[in-house]
């Protein structure tokens, strides 16, 4: 490995030791760009994360939103916005999950322990829609708990998460995702 400081594709510094530019992914010792990608290799911005992949298509698209499960991941992480589309989705899914455990329970089907567990599994993905619609809003997921307050609280839930629009363009919790 040369005693250089910078690396000879893009010119970005390096740590004495460095043996891979994580700015450009050229690999000191080998002499190449180790991947592939269509973008062109030079330098790019530094970004927040250091770690990020200079290979990405977008920064802001993580590899569990482009994969077929994208959707599935998306349901269960409370991390990042989601559209009045997602959150209505998660609710009229839920409405009848919700229904088809209970008839399940009264026919006794199921054991109370395993509805207990479907029902738990079924929460979850509401929570987090819920969520992620808040921080569409540009607020705190701590929100959610509007929906204790008797009466008003689910209402005033349903009305902002499910007819008013988010923040536009990027806010604290990230890209908009009508953008």
């Amino acid at each position: 490995m040369s005693s250089t400081t910078n690396c000879p594709s893009c010119h970005a510094a390096l740590p004495p030791a460095a043996v891979l530019c994580v700015n450009c992914g050229y690999h000191l010792q080998q002499q190449r760009h180790l991947g592939s990608t269509s973008e062109s290799r030079e330098a790019r911005p530094p970004s927040d994360n250091p770690y990020q992949s200079p290979y990405s298509a977008d920064a802001s698209t993580s590899a569990t939103e482009t994969s077929p499960l994208g959707f599935l991941v998306s349901l269960v992480s409370i991390n990042g916005r989601v559209t009045r589309l997602h959150w209505w989705t998660v609710q009229m899914i839920w409405i009848p999950y919700i229904v088809l455990v209970g008839q399940l329970s009264d026919h006794a089907i199921l054991s109370k322990e395993a509805v207990t567990v479907l029902f738990l599994l079924g929460v979850w993905p509401v929570l987090a829609a819920q969520i992620k619609r808040w921080h569409d809003m540009n607020k705190s997921g701590v929100w959610y708990f509007i929906n204790l307050i008797p009466c008003i609280g689910p209402l005033w839930a349903i009305i902002e998460l499910g007819f008013q629009r988010g923040t536009k363009g990027v806010n604290g919790y990230g890209d908009d995702p009508l953008a």
